[in-house]
């Protein structure tokens, strides 16, 4: 299930030229709004998703709760 999920992220949002520029555009708006910027250039021009499992998902959430707990 996870690797279908990649494979149609890959084939769907990256072979469309409308939904690579919109997906930039929102990237770069989103950095400008926190002020990830370094002069007129972004702080990242890729966004790399990672896909996580439900199991992987909840195992996060739980260790950054310890995390947050502890602070």
């Amino acid at each position: 299930m996870l690797e279908t999920a990649i494979a149609d992220y890959y084939h769907t949002a990256l072979q469309d030229k409308a939904i690579a520029q919109a997906i930039w555009e929102a990237l770069t708006a989103r950095q400008r709004e926190r002020n990830l910027f370094s002069g007129d250039r972004p702080l990242t021009t890729v966004m790399r998703l990672r896909f996580l499992t439900l199991l992987q998902y909840d195992l996060l959430r739980h260790s950054v709760g310890l995390v947050v707990a502890a602070l």
